[in-house]
């Protein structure tokens, strides 16, 4: 590997470190075309915000507590959440002081039933318990644990934290961050494929991240790109104010047309830098890594979204106000700080998915939101 090429390795992994930290960066294309977030104005965080709701936090039993909550998924009140770096799977549901475990299974190796680099589970059309790791495997379970079945996502690309969701029948998606091909294998993008039956993944859509050797983009932005939207799927970076909804039918019509849809994100926010992301700035600085620091440079503009959400009646947007802290709001309006539905924070955020989103923090406790109201997916 070439000395500019370890460099830039080394660099993806600070960021990747950052984003999963919960800073929420933001760094466009000196090409960056027109119609995009660039075009949006700017307004000032507030720095306090109302909000109609807060998280109520619960503890997991110790000894039960998961060492790094990175995926979940819900089926009716019990919380299935994948804890990444012990390679299992939790099944939680709510007690009078918090969490109960109910049941559990998994550990590292690369045996059936071990994990090795799970980054992603979801749900079956048929209610089993899909996890995805790294390298493509994909096993399905029933909520004891059993273990039914085994594929593998034959991708056309090296995977970074692969996401994973179901559709109706055996439809599956797969987005993940991956270099290009061909002369596009300067950019890093997130890629989305879709299978069908047993058929193999094919490519339905990529959107540009960052170039690989750091002159632009960034990995931040949504760190779930794929949300449920009834029998199809979402699919949006967070890095401009623009998202896919891509139809979920078996039938390659159907896969063949998602809907572009802009204007989630009427404007910019912007807000002081965060002190930890100063300090690892200069600390990039005084090693000589300047494209780095460039990167760290904390922007006019933070990402437009972290995540979306099924509001019920409304599509809701994750939106980070500044290093520490969120507020989801409605998309498609101006951003009004009397309308946050919720105000929370950014470095416990996990994702949100099936209507509800997840906290996970350094003391092992969880915290769910789900709109009041929400009745079924926004389509």
């Amino acid at each position: 590997m070439s000395p500019s090429h370890r460099q830039a390795t080394s660099a993806l992994l600070v960021v990747a470190g950052l984003a999963t930290g919960g800073l929420a960066l933001r760094h466009r294309s000196p090409a960056a075309s027109a119609g995009t977030d660039d075009d949006l104005p700017v307004r000032r965080a507030p720095a306090v915000m109302p909000a109609a709701e807060r998280l109520a936090w619960g503890p997991v039993p110790d000894g039960d507590a998961p060492t790094e909550v990175i995926d979940f998924t819900r089926l009716g009140d019990t919380l299935i959440v994948l804890d990444g770096r012990a390679g299992r799977v939790l099944l939680l549901r709510p007690a009078a002081d918090g969490w109960r475990t109910i049941g559990g299974w998994g550990r590292r190796g690369g045996g059936p039933g071990e994990f090795q680099r799970a980054s992603a589970l979801a749900l079956t059309s048929g209610g089993e318990v899909a996890v995805l790791e790294e390298g493509g495997r994909i096993q399905l379970f029933d909520l004891t644990g059993r273990a039914l079945r085994a594929e593998r996502a034959a991708l056309p690309c090296v995977t970074r934290r692969p996401t994973l969701a179901y559709g109706p029948g055996r439809v599956r998606w797969v987005a993940s961050d991956c270099a290009g091909p061909g002369a596009a294998r300067d950019t890093l993008f997130t890629f989305l494929f879709r299978a069908d039956g047993d058929g193999d993944y094919r490519e339905v859509r990529r959107l540009p991240r960052m170039a690989v050797d750091l002159s632009w983009g960034s990995l931040l932005g949504t760190r779930h790109p794929l949300a449920d939207a009834g029998d199809g799927v979402w699919f949006g970076t967070g890095q401009d104010d623009c998202a896919w909804l891509v139809p979920g039918a078996e039938s390659p019509d159907a896969a063949a047309a998602p809907v572009h849809r802009c204007g989630l994100v009427r404007e910019r926010l912007r807000s002081p830098p965060p002190p930890d992301l100063e300090r690892q700035r200069r600390d990039a600085e005084q090693r000589g890594q300047h494209q780095l620091a460039r990167l760290l440079r904390w922007p006019d503009a933070l990402p437009p979204f972290i995540a979306l959400l099924d509001g019920g009646d409304e599509l809701l947007l994750a939106r980070p106000l500044n290093g520490d802290s969120l507020a989801v709001v409605p998309a498609g309006a101006p951003f009004d700080a009397s309308r946050a539905r919720l105000v929370a924070p950014l470095v416990s955020f996990v994702s949100c998915t099936r209507g509800v989103c997840l906290w996970y923090d350094r003391e092992g406790r969880l915290a769910l939101y789900e709109p009041r109201g929400a009745a079924g997916v926004r389509r």
